[in-house]
Protein backbone atom coordinates (compact mmCIF):
# COMPACT_ATOMS: atom_id res chain seq x y z
CA UNK A 1 0.00 0.00 0.00
CA UNK A 2 2.81 2.38 0.80
CA UNK A 3 3.77 2.42 -2.84
CA UNK A 4 0.34 3.78 -3.81
CA UNK A 5 0.19 6.67 -1.31
CA UNK A 6 2.20 9.16 -3.45
CA UNK A 7 -0.02 8.42 -6.44
CA UNK A 8 -3.17 8.99 -4.37
CA UNK A 9 -1.80 12.29 -3.05
CA UNK A 10 -0.94 13.45 -6.56
CA UNK A 11 -4.41 12.48 -7.77
CA UNK A 12 -6.09 14.43 -4.94
CA UNK A 13 -3.93 17.50 -5.61
CA UNK A 14 -4.75 17.40 -9.32
CA UNK A 15 -8.45 17.01 -8.58
CA UNK A 16 -8.44 19.99 -6.17
CA UNK A 17 -6.51 22.09 -8.71
CA UNK A 18 -9.00 21.23 -11.44
CA UNK A 19 -12.00 22.02 -9.25
CA UNK A 20 -10.48 25.32 -8.20
CA UNK A 21 -9.86 26.24 -11.86
CA UNK A 22 -13.49 25.52 -12.74
CA UNK A 23 -14.75 27.76 -9.94
CA UNK A 24 -12.75 30.87 -10.84
CA UNK A 25 -14.75 33.98 -11.85
CA UNK A 26 -13.43 33.64 -15.40
CA UNK A 27 -14.64 30.05 -15.68
CA UNK A 28 -18.01 30.95 -14.21
CA UNK A 29 -18.34 33.81 -16.68
CA UNK A 30 -17.50 31.63 -19.65
CA UNK A 31 -19.95 28.96 -18.51
CA UNK A 32 -22.69 31.60 -18.40
CA UNK A 33 -22.24 32.28 -22.13
CA UNK A 34 -24.57 29.73 -23.67
CA UNK A 35 -26.30 29.42 -27.00
CA UNK A 36 -29.69 29.85 -25.36
CA UNK A 37 -28.63 33.08 -23.61
CA UNK A 38 -27.24 34.55 -26.82
CA UNK A 39 -30.30 33.55 -28.85
CA UNK A 40 -32.61 35.09 -26.25
CA UNK A 41 -30.79 38.44 -26.24
CA UNK A 42 -30.30 38.67 -30.00
CA UNK A 43 -33.87 37.49 -30.54
CA UNK A 44 -35.16 40.52 -28.64
CA UNK A 45 -32.77 42.96 -30.33
CA UNK A 46 -33.80 41.69 -33.79
CA UNK A 47 -37.52 41.53 -33.01
CA UNK A 48 -40.20 43.62 -34.70
CA UNK A 49 -40.34 45.84 -31.60
CA UNK A 50 -36.94 47.28 -32.57
CA UNK A 51 -38.27 48.37 -36.00
CA UNK A 52 -34.88 47.75 -37.62
CA UNK A 53 -32.96 49.89 -35.06
CA UNK A 54 -32.57 52.69 -37.60
CA UNK A 55 -30.35 55.57 -36.48
CA UNK A 56 -32.27 58.16 -34.49
CA UNK A 57 -35.52 56.18 -34.47
CA UNK A 58 -37.42 54.69 -31.52
CA UNK A 59 -36.09 51.18 -32.11
CA UNK A 60 -32.49 52.33 -31.78
CA UNK A 61 -33.17 53.89 -28.36
CA UNK A 62 -35.09 50.83 -27.16
CA UNK A 63 -32.19 48.59 -28.17
CA UNK A 64 -29.59 50.83 -26.53
CA UNK A 65 -31.60 50.95 -23.28
CA UNK A 66 -31.73 47.16 -23.27
CA UNK A 67 -27.98 46.81 -23.86
CA UNK A 68 -27.23 49.37 -21.13
CA UNK A 69 -29.41 47.42 -18.69
CA UNK A 70 -27.42 44.26 -19.47
CA UNK A 71 -24.16 46.12 -18.77
CA UNK A 72 -25.54 47.33 -15.46
CA UNK A 73 -26.78 43.81 -14.62
CA UNK A 74 -23.29 42.37 -15.07
CA UNK A 75 -21.63 45.12 -13.04
CA UNK A 76 -19.89 46.89 -15.90
CA UNK A 77 -19.18 50.53 -15.11
CA UNK A 78 -20.77 53.24 -17.30
CA UNK A 79 -18.38 55.20 -19.53
CA UNK A 80 -20.70 57.62 -21.30
CA UNK A 81 -21.73 61.22 -20.71
CA UNK A 82 -21.98 62.67 -17.21
CA UNK A 83 -25.43 63.15 -15.72
CA UNK A 84 -26.39 66.81 -15.92
CA UNK A 85 -25.86 68.48 -12.57
CA UNK A 86 -26.12 72.28 -12.43
CA UNK A 87 -24.85 72.33 -8.84
CA UNK A 88 -21.46 70.94 -9.89
CA UNK A 89 -18.74 73.57 -10.14
CA UNK A 90 -16.19 71.49 -12.05
CA UNK A 91 -17.37 69.41 -15.00
CA UNK A 92 -16.89 65.74 -14.29
CA UNK A 93 -15.93 66.22 -10.64
CA UNK A 94 -17.58 63.53 -8.50
CA UNK A 95 -20.33 63.19 -11.06
CA UNK A 96 -22.16 60.07 -12.04
CA UNK A 97 -21.83 58.84 -15.59
CA UNK A 98 -24.41 57.24 -17.85
CA UNK A 99 -23.91 54.41 -20.34
CA UNK A 100 -24.65 56.72 -23.27
CA UNK A 101 -22.48 58.95 -25.42
CA UNK A 102 -24.86 61.32 -27.19
CA UNK A 103 -23.96 63.01 -30.46
CA UNK A 104 -25.47 64.24 -33.71
CA UNK A 105 -25.33 62.85 -37.24
CA UNK A 106 -26.35 64.56 -40.47
CA UNK A 107 -28.92 62.54 -42.42
CA UNK A 108 -29.16 63.23 -46.14
CA UNK A 109 -32.04 61.96 -48.28
CA UNK A 110 -32.83 62.46 -51.97
CA UNK A 111 -34.83 65.64 -52.49
CA UNK A 112 -37.92 66.17 -54.61
CA UNK A 113 -35.99 67.42 -57.64
CA UNK A 114 -34.02 64.70 -59.44
CA UNK A 115 -33.28 65.51 -63.09
CA UNK A 116 -30.95 63.72 -65.49
CA UNK A 117 -30.85 64.59 -69.19
CA UNK A 118 -28.83 63.02 -71.98
CA UNK A 119 -27.95 65.48 -74.71
CA UNK A 120 -26.72 64.45 -78.16
CA UNK A 121 -25.47 66.95 -80.72
CA UNK A 122 -25.16 66.00 -84.39
CA UNK A 123 -25.00 68.32 -87.40
CA UNK A 124 -26.06 71.32 -85.33
CA UNK A 125 -29.10 69.43 -84.06
CA UNK A 126 -29.43 68.84 -80.30
CA UNK A 127 -31.52 65.98 -78.98
CA UNK A 128 -32.37 65.91 -75.26
CA UNK A 129 -33.77 62.85 -73.47
CA UNK A 130 -35.20 63.29 -69.97
CA UNK A 131 -34.67 60.22 -67.79
CA UNK A 132 -37.05 59.06 -65.05
CA UNK A 133 -35.79 58.92 -61.47
CA UNK A 134 -35.83 55.48 -59.82
CA UNK A 135 -36.51 53.87 -63.20
CA UNK A 136 -33.76 55.12 -65.50
CA UNK A 137 -31.36 56.48 -62.89
CA UNK A 138 -30.60 56.81 -59.19
CA UNK A 139 -28.17 59.39 -57.83
CA UNK A 140 -26.55 58.80 -54.47
CA UNK A 141 -27.32 61.78 -52.22
CA UNK A 142 -24.44 63.82 -50.87
CA UNK A 143 -24.11 66.86 -48.64
CA UNK A 144 -25.71 69.51 -50.79
CA UNK A 145 -27.93 70.07 -53.82
CA UNK A 146 -25.84 70.06 -56.99
CA UNK A 147 -26.35 71.05 -60.62
CA UNK A 148 -23.87 70.25 -63.39
CA UNK A 149 -23.70 69.86 -67.15
CA UNK A 150 -20.65 68.29 -68.76
CA UNK A 151 -19.53 66.04 -71.62
CA UNK A 152 -19.64 62.28 -71.07
CA UNK A 153 -17.24 59.63 -72.40
CA UNK A 154 -17.33 55.84 -72.29
CA UNK A 155 -14.54 54.32 -70.17
CA UNK A 156 -15.26 50.58 -70.40
CA UNK A 157 -14.97 49.03 -66.95
CA UNK A 158 -13.04 52.10 -65.81
CA UNK A 159 -10.24 49.77 -64.77
CA UNK A 160 -6.57 50.65 -64.38
CA UNK A 161 -3.74 48.30 -63.40
CA UNK A 162 -0.26 49.71 -63.83
CA UNK A 163 1.46 46.40 -63.02
CA UNK A 164 -0.43 44.60 -65.81
CA UNK A 165 -0.23 47.61 -68.13
CA UNK A 166 -4.03 47.67 -68.41
CA UNK A 167 -5.65 51.07 -68.73
CA UNK A 168 -9.18 51.78 -69.95
CA UNK A 169 -8.38 55.50 -69.93
CA UNK A 170 -5.57 55.34 -72.45
CA UNK A 171 -5.91 58.30 -74.83
CA UNK A 172 -9.18 59.39 -73.16
CA UNK A 173 -9.59 63.00 -72.03
CA UNK A 174 -11.72 62.86 -68.89
CA UNK A 175 -10.94 66.02 -66.92
CA UNK A 176 -14.14 67.98 -66.26
CA UNK A 177 -16.27 65.18 -67.73
CA UNK A 178 -18.60 62.39 -66.67
CA UNK A 179 -17.57 58.84 -67.47
CA UNK A 180 -19.96 56.05 -68.44
CA UNK A 181 -18.73 52.66 -67.27
CA UNK A 182 -19.77 49.04 -67.01
CA UNK A 183 -20.36 47.74 -63.50
CA UNK A 184 -17.79 45.32 -62.11
CA UNK A 185 -14.41 44.33 -63.49
CA UNK A 186 -12.98 42.43 -66.48
CA UNK A 187 -13.11 38.64 -66.05
CA UNK A 188 -9.34 38.30 -65.66
CA UNK A 189 -9.60 40.58 -62.61
CA UNK A 190 -12.94 39.41 -61.22
CA UNK A 191 -11.93 35.74 -61.09
CA UNK A 192 -9.18 36.51 -58.56
CA UNK A 193 -11.10 38.97 -56.33
CA UNK A 194 -12.82 38.33 -53.04
CA UNK A 195 -15.81 40.52 -52.17
CA UNK A 196 -13.84 42.56 -49.62
CA UNK A 197 -11.02 43.07 -52.13
CA UNK A 198 -13.50 44.24 -54.78
CA UNK A 199 -14.91 46.89 -52.43
CA UNK A 200 -11.42 48.12 -51.59
CA UNK A 201 -10.42 48.19 -55.26
CA UNK A 202 -13.49 50.28 -56.14
CA UNK A 203 -12.44 52.87 -53.58
CA UNK A 204 -8.91 52.97 -55.00
CA UNK A 205 -10.21 53.42 -58.55
CA UNK A 206 -12.61 56.19 -57.51
CA UNK A 207 -9.71 58.05 -55.93
CA UNK A 208 -7.85 57.79 -59.23
CA UNK A 209 -10.89 59.08 -61.13
CA UNK A 210 -10.94 62.17 -58.90
CA UNK A 211 -7.21 62.67 -59.41
CA UNK A 212 -7.79 62.59 -63.17
CA UNK A 213 -10.45 65.30 -62.86
CA UNK A 214 -13.54 63.15 -63.45
CA UNK A 215 -16.60 64.96 -62.05
CA UNK A 216 -18.99 62.03 -61.98
CA UNK A 217 -19.56 58.36 -62.81
CA UNK A 218 -22.55 56.85 -64.58
CA UNK A 219 -22.51 53.08 -64.07
CA UNK A 220 -24.70 50.42 -65.65
CA UNK A 221 -25.11 46.66 -65.68
CA UNK A 222 -26.25 45.04 -68.92
CA UNK A 223 -28.30 42.51 -66.95
CA UNK A 224 -30.27 45.16 -65.00
CA UNK A 225 -32.94 46.90 -67.05
CA UNK A 226 -34.08 49.42 -64.43
CA UNK A 227 -32.30 51.54 -61.84
CA UNK A 228 -33.29 51.84 -58.21
CA UNK A 229 -35.90 49.63 -56.59
CA UNK A 230 -39.70 49.47 -56.63
CA UNK A 231 -41.75 51.13 -53.95
CA UNK A 232 -43.05 48.71 -51.35
CA UNK A 233 -46.26 49.54 -49.53
CA UNK A 234 -46.61 48.91 -45.82
CA UNK A 235 -48.80 45.86 -46.33
CA UNK A 236 -45.97 44.21 -48.32
CA UNK A 237 -43.61 44.33 -45.33
CA UNK A 238 -45.50 42.44 -42.67
CA UNK A 239 -42.49 41.70 -40.49
CA UNK A 240 -39.52 44.12 -40.60
CA UNK A 241 -37.29 41.66 -38.73
CA UNK A 242 -37.50 39.20 -41.64
CA UNK A 243 -35.72 41.50 -44.05
CA UNK A 244 -34.45 45.02 -44.46
CA UNK A 245 -36.46 47.38 -42.31
CA UNK A 246 -38.99 49.57 -44.11
CA UNK A 247 -38.13 48.40 -47.61
CA UNK A 248 -38.71 50.93 -50.32
CA UNK A 249 -37.70 53.91 -48.18
CA UNK A 250 -35.27 56.27 -49.94
CA UNK A 251 -31.65 55.41 -49.26
CA UNK A 252 -30.25 57.70 -46.55
CA UNK A 253 -26.66 58.77 -45.98
CA UNK A 254 -25.40 59.49 -42.48
CA UNK A 255 -22.28 61.55 -41.81
CA UNK A 256 -20.51 63.27 -38.93
CA UNK A 257 -20.86 67.07 -39.16
CA UNK A 258 -17.70 68.75 -40.39
CA UNK A 259 -16.44 72.24 -41.15
CA UNK A 260 -16.47 71.72 -44.91
CA UNK A 261 -18.61 69.94 -47.46
CA UNK A 262 -17.19 66.57 -48.45
CA UNK A 263 -15.52 66.46 -51.86
CA UNK A 264 -17.35 63.40 -53.12
CA UNK A 265 -17.40 61.94 -56.60
CA UNK A 266 -20.92 62.02 -58.02
CA UNK A 267 -22.08 58.45 -58.63
CA UNK A 268 -25.16 57.62 -60.68
CA UNK A 269 -26.62 54.22 -61.45
CA UNK A 270 -28.33 54.20 -64.86
CA UNK A 271 -30.45 51.64 -66.67
CA UNK A 272 -29.31 49.74 -69.77
CA UNK A 273 -31.56 51.77 -72.05
CA UNK A 274 -30.11 55.00 -70.64
CA UNK A 275 -26.56 53.74 -71.30
CA UNK A 276 -27.54 52.67 -74.81
CA UNK A 277 -28.97 56.14 -75.44
CA UNK A 278 -25.59 57.64 -74.56
CA UNK A 279 -23.70 55.12 -76.72
CA UNK A 280 -26.08 55.44 -79.66
CA UNK A 281 -24.30 56.70 -82.77
CA UNK A 282 -20.81 56.62 -81.23
CA UNK A 283 -19.59 53.50 -83.05
CA UNK A 284 -18.56 51.86 -79.78
CA UNK A 285 -19.09 48.09 -79.80
CA UNK A 286 -19.72 46.93 -76.23
CA UNK A 287 -19.36 43.22 -76.96
CA UNK A 288 -16.07 43.71 -78.83
CA UNK A 289 -14.70 45.77 -75.96
CA UNK A 290 -15.79 43.21 -73.31
CA UNK A 291 -14.31 40.28 -75.23
CA UNK A 292 -10.90 41.91 -75.31
CA UNK A 293 -11.05 43.38 -71.80
CA UNK A 294 -11.97 40.01 -70.26
CA UNK A 295 -8.80 38.51 -71.78
CA UNK A 296 -6.62 41.45 -70.74
CA UNK A 297 -6.19 42.55 -74.35
CA UNK A 298 -5.95 46.15 -75.45
CA UNK A 299 -9.01 47.84 -76.93
CA UNK A 300 -8.57 51.53 -77.63
CA UNK A 301 -11.87 53.15 -76.72
CA UNK A 302 -12.74 55.97 -79.12
CA UNK A 303 -13.56 59.24 -77.42
CA UNK A 304 -17.22 60.14 -77.77
CA UNK A 305 -18.10 63.54 -79.11
CA UNK A 306 -21.32 65.48 -78.98
CA UNK A 307 -22.59 63.68 -75.88
CA UNK A 308 -23.25 65.46 -72.60
CA UNK A 309 -25.16 64.97 -69.37
CA UNK A 310 -27.16 67.46 -67.33
CA UNK A 311 -27.77 66.57 -63.68
CA UNK A 312 -29.69 68.39 -60.97
CA UNK A 313 -30.01 66.50 -57.70
CA UNK A 314 -31.56 68.05 -54.62
CA UNK A 315 -31.20 66.70 -51.09
CA UNK A 316 -33.08 66.89 -47.79
CA UNK A 317 -30.73 67.35 -44.87
CA UNK A 318 -31.55 67.08 -41.17
CA UNK A 319 -29.88 66.53 -37.81
CA UNK A 320 -30.39 63.18 -36.10
CA UNK A 321 -29.75 62.60 -32.39
CA UNK A 322 -28.02 59.24 -31.82
CA UNK A 323 -25.98 57.61 -29.08
CA UNK A 324 -23.32 55.01 -28.43
CA UNK A 325 -23.38 52.63 -25.46
CA UNK A 326 -20.12 52.59 -23.49
CA UNK A 327 -19.15 50.31 -20.62
CA UNK A 328 -15.79 50.17 -18.85
CA UNK A 329 -14.10 46.91 -17.89
CA UNK A 330 -11.03 47.77 -15.81
CA UNK A 331 -7.90 45.70 -16.18
CA UNK A 332 -4.51 45.47 -14.53
CA UNK A 333 -1.06 46.27 -15.89
CA UNK A 334 1.91 44.28 -14.75
CA UNK A 335 5.25 46.03 -14.97
CA UNK A 336 8.39 43.91 -14.76
CA UNK A 337 11.66 45.64 -13.85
Amino acid sequence: MKYHIPMIIVFILLTISTLEGQNTPVEKGLEAITGDAIRAQLGFLSSDWMEGREAGEKGEFLASDYIASMLQLYGIKPGGDYINDRLSVTAGENKERTYFQNFVLIRTLPGDEQILKIKSEDNNMIKSVNLTYNVDFVCRPYDQTSETEAPVVFAGYGYIDDSLKYNDFEKLQVRGKYILKLAGFPKFVKSNLEREQAASLRSVLEARYKAMGVIGVLEFDQEITVAGRPERKDFMTMSPSEGKAQQGKPWARYSIPGKQYADNLTKIQVSVRSANEILNGTGINLEAYKAKADRNEKYLIPEMKGKSVYLKSSVKTSQVAVRNIIGIVEGKIRISI
